[in-house]
């Protein structure tokens, strides 16, 4: 008895229909800009965190309050936290250079 290989034909690559849909992550930037607080999520898109991070910095990262079950981070806090930031970056280059 004898086995033939066959093997089997290419099948065609499917054609894409649709292409993804923007997602409600991706807000246009003025939109974010005029709002009186952020999620944790849109301030760290905004200061370029990864949302692990701001967890496991917790201490060091603005103060948040609770609106029903949504963790919000205001516009003045965050504008302190930044400020805070950049005073201990020259503070830590200060001491550097001397």
């Amino acid at each position: 008895m004898q086995l033939l290989c066959v093997e089997p034909a290419a099948m065609p690559r499917p054609k894409v229909i649709s292409r993804k849909k923007a997602t409600a992550r991706t807000e246009p930037a003025a939109f974010v800009d005029d709002a009186d607080a952020y999620s944790i999520e849109e301030f760290c898109r905004r200061h370029r965190l990864s949302v692990q991070l701001f967890y496991k910095l917790k201490d060091e990262m603005p103060r948040t309050f609770n609106i029903v079950k949504r963790r919000l981070i205001s516009r003045e806090a965050a504008a302190r936290w930044r400020a805070e930031r950049e005073a201990a970056g020259l503070c830590s280059a200060t001491e550097q250079s001397a």
